[in-house]
């Protein structure tokens, strides 16, 4: 192979000197002929390759427009077409559902096909009315039959659309539309808490119960008169008449939800609706948190409240303490009973004290969204918008709601909601109006926190000022701060207030 490539080379070497050898006899002038008819010939046919490219791309782009245009205006006229060929379809399915009858007896629960998009059938379920609405309500005569059947002749219904084959969804029984609570509760208990009759995500009908321990924490929510309140009523009579003895608290600023419970020795204070009361309670409540914690922390291994009691004997055994907040956001923007409720909220579970609170709403501007991270179970009455109802449920159902009573519910571990009717306890309250007792026994005198240096000095001033006759608040935040102004004076209103100077 290299023997045949340096043949090649000599024999291109010889080639190339005889080439040389010829032009140097040939004049120049015919040399620089040659060569510039050689360069016109190039440059004029690289002219014509460049004209004809550029027509045929001009070409291309005037076909490719071209073909755009047609088959825009095809696709025009075909979509115009189906256009028209639904809508004659929509109108004749339209026409003959205007002539479908539907026969059932009344309070049954019937379904009315409506075509929506695209002639997709979709099917709502309608209740008829359990009594008599027109007609005589009798089985219709032999004369009637005939006028029906002749009827149905002359209007040629029997041919039914071809969609309207889909299949019909399985009719679902309709909820109680009242729950008695004494029908479902006889011996009320912590570990039996009825919630109501309601309907699984799987269309089950049953009662709703379940362990406080396992509900835990329950906010309830409601538009006024559709019975928020109600329920709230009906979960404190099964805890505070439960078995298992609990020691209850009963918190409501409107001071009217829970009178039926007014005077039962199961209630760990009286009821309260003052605000100065209810930050008071919760004040103490927290110290039982904390001297509870001290408890436990002596035992190792034990975690909540039944553990703990498992291990002692009974003189020291703790009881549950289910805390009862009606109208929480009245009072929600008081800093200490917000933050008390928090703390409670956080950490009560394992110390046996279970939150059910209740607000018309529970909106982040008015309650905290820690605090509702930690309501494990949720039940929404009527809400007047779906973002109203998905603060709660994080779904819309409940602005679909109807009448009182009727709730949609998310429980622990319990995938979907629960479409529920909530129980009424006022065949087993006493809620037959009578003048309160004018001896009442005092409401127990709650442990308040000790001033710290700060506070103390603040309480010192104003008490000098008080015997004065002149209270100047500058003078006290200069004292204190060394200066003075509007977060300055907000902390000592928010001393003076926290000590019942004012």
């Amino acid at each position: 192979m290299k023997h045949q490539i340096i043949i090649l080379f000599v024999i291109a070497l010889i080639f190339a000197c005889a080439v040389l050898g010829v032009l140097v006899y040939v004049p120049d002038y015919q040399l620089r002929k040659y060569f510039n008819d050689l360069v016109y010939v190039f440059a004029t046919t690289v002219k014509t390759v460049t004209v004809i490219a550029g027509l045929g791309i001009v070409l291309a782009v005037l076909i490719a427009l071209l073909w755009l245009i047609a088959v825009t205006y095809a696709s025009g006229v075909v979509w115009r077409s189906m256009a028209r060929s639904r809508r004659a379809e929509a109108l004749k399915l339209e026409r003959e559902a205007t002539l479908i009858v539907t026969i059932a007896p009344p309070g049954s629960q019937v379904y009315a096909s409506e075509i929506s998009g695209k002639l997709h059938i979709e099917h709502k379920p309608l209740y008829l009315a359990p009594g008599i609405v027109s007609g005589s309500g009798a089985e219709p005569t032999w004369d009637e039959v005939k006028r029906w059947s002749f009827f149905q002749l002359t209007q040629n219904i029997s041919k039914r659309p071809d969609v309207v084959t889909e299949d019909v969804p399985q009719l679902q029984q309709p909820l109680p539309e009242y729950v008695d609570l004494s029908q479902h509760v006889t011996v009320p208990s912590l570990r039996n808490i009825f919630l109501g009759v309601g309907r699984l995500p799987n269309g089950l009908i049953q009662p709703i119960n379940a362990p406080l321990s396992r509900l835990v924490h329950i906010a309830v929510a409601g538009s006024s008169g559709f019975g928020k309140s109600t329920l709230m009523q009906a979960l404190g009579y099964q805890v505070i008449n439960a078995r298992e003895h609990p020691v209850t608290v009963m918190l409501d600023p409107q001071g009217v939800t829970f009178t039926s419970f007014e005077g039962s020795r199961n209630l760990r204070y009286p009821l309260a609706s003052e605000e100065q009361d209810i930050g008071a309670i919760l004040q103490d409540l927290l110290v039982e948190m904390e001297q509870r914690k001290e408890l436990f922390s002596h035992w190792r291994g034990i975690d909540d409240l039944g553990k703990y009691n498992q291990v002692v004997d009974a003189s020291g055994r703790l009881p549950v303490i289910p805390i009862f907040f009606d109208e929480f956001g009245l009072v929600a923007d008081s800093k200490v009973i917000a933050k008390s409720v928090k703390k409670l909220a956080q950490a009560g579970r394992k110390f046996g004290m279970y939150l059910i609170a209740g607000s018309q709403t529970w909106y982040s501007d008015e309650i905290s969204s820690s605090l509702k991270a930690n309501l494990s179970t949720s039940i929404q009455f009527y809400a007047k918008s779906k973002s109203q109802s998905r603060v709660l449920l994080g779904a819309g159902e409940a602005s679909q709601i109807t009448r009182p009573g009727q709730a949609f519910c998310r429980l622990p571990g319990q995938p979907g909601l629960i479409e529920l009717q909530a129980p009424d306890a006022s065949s087993v309250l006493d809620v037959a109006p009578s003048l309160a007792m004018t001896e009442m026994a005092s409401k127990p005198l709650m442990p308040q926190s000790s001033p710290d240096d700060l506070e103390q000095a603040i309480l010192d001033l104003y008490d000098e000022q008080i015997k004065t006759g002149e209270i100047n608040r500058a003078a006290i935040s200069l004292s204190v701060f060394g200066s003075k102004g509007g977060n300055q004076y907000r902390k000592i209103d928010e001393v003076l207030a926290k000590f019942g100077r004012v």
